[in-house]
């Protein structure tokens, strides 16, 4: 039979080697870059004070602040007096801008137990036509059909962006019925005109751990000690399961020490 001595087999060589592995990196991270395109919130506020937009590959601008964040009382309107400024337009399905149950100023509103197909059909007309009369809620045919036992109500505040060695504290006000409430902060890097999830960190709101009344919740996060890459940032809220309603203020994010 006829064999090649180990002398005349044929190796690629080390230069080919680090080309492809080169390649494969740099198409592994295009393909990671354009699958983690960010949502771009229905943001209130407008830009000003210097801040320069961040152009994304479809088009869309971003706008990125400085901390501390922006519109956490809830009580100011964007200019389109649809949503609190500085944040997502709520979808008036799920998500919703009110006044506090008991008075004395406004909050969003947070209800995972509307039926999950008529959530994802309600934002894919939304996307269409974002002035589209929402829908009368529909009930769920099962109880783990609810959007809470899927991705939850959830909202975005805007963009910010995060200092090198900084630590920061978020802080919030919930009111949960039932639902698990999460307060997450997402931390991105900018690739090619989208923008991807290199850090994010959460704190979950117990509805057993506060008795259905107002309680400030706290969490500390250090983005660049954790990720050195991460350029900016935003905090989602999310009311998930049990399926139920929560009510969110007074939500905070700043340095550590102001």
């Amino acid at each position: 039979m006829y064999s090649l001595s180990p002398s005349s087999r044929a190796f690629p060589s080390l230069s080919l080697l680090r080309r492809v592995g080169a390649c494969v990196l740099a198409c592994t991270l295009a393909a990671t870059a354009h699958a983690q395109k960010a949502p771009q919130p229905d943001a209130g506020g407008g830009g000003g004070g210097g801040d320069a937009p961040i152009k994304m590959a479809d088009g869309e601008e971003i706008v990125a602040r400085d901390l501390p964040l922006l519109g956490g009382d809830f009580e100011k309107a964007a200019p389109d007096a649809k949503r609190p400024a500085f944040w997502q337009r709520p979808d008036g399905l799920t998500t919703f801008w009110v006044d506090r149950p008991e008075g004395g100023g406004k909050c969003v509103k947070l209800d995972s137990t509307v039926d999950k197909e008529q959530v994802y059909a309600w934002q894919d007309e939304l996307k269409k036509n974002p002035d589209a009369k929402p829908p009368a809620p529909r009930p769920p045919k099962g109880k783990y059909e609810a959007i809470g036992a899927t991705y939850g109500a959830l909202l975005w505040s805007e963009w910010y962006r995060v200092e090198r060695d900084v630590d920061y504290v978020l802080t919030a006000d919930v009111q949960t019925n039932n639902p698990k409430v999460f307060l997450w902060v997402k931390g991105y890097i900018q690739h090619q005109g989208y923008m991807r999830v290199t850090y994010k960190i959460r704190k979950e709101c117990e509805a057993k751990e506060s008795g259905g009344n107002w309680k400030t919740w706290t969490l500390r996060l250090s983005p660049t000690k954790v990720t050195k890459t991460v350029q900016y940032m935003r905090v989602q809220l999310v009311a998930l399961w049990p399926a139920g309603v929560a009510f969110i203020d007074n939500v905070s994010l700043k340095k550590a020490g102001d």
